[in-house]
């Protein structure tokens, strides 16, 4: 029985590599940048930053909007990608469509 579940567990993994679990990439922030606009032509088009300043998340994309990446970047000038994607989709802000944000106070 043993040998069936390893087995079967050998065969998943060969079948279908992407359901494996893989680590963030990570390097200095600048290296990321770089590595994301040579190969995906994508550049920093938002940011957010912790309550406490301890770290940001970027959001990147390519001109065309058609792929995006998130990174996060810490402290110790260290950055990590958290996500990636196609065809991201603003939406707009409930604050915005109630008549409350900066420009309608």
């Amino acid at each position: 029985m043993r040998f069936i579940g390893s087995f079967l567990t050998i065969i998943s993994i060969l079948i279908f590599p992407t359901i494996s679990l893989a680590e963030p990439y990570c390097s200095q922030r600048e290296a990321i940048a770089q590595k994301l606009a040579v190969e995906k032509g994508e550049f920093t088009v938002g940011v957010g930053f912790a309550v406490d300043g301890s770290q940001s998340v970027e959001r990147f994309a390519s001109l065309n909007g058609l792929t995006w990446t998130l990174v996060v970047d810490f402290p110790n000038k260290t950055s990590c990608i958290i996500g990636e994607g196609v065809y991201w989709k603003e939406i707009p802000s409930v604050f915005i469509l109630n008549g409350v944000g900066p420009n309608n106070d």
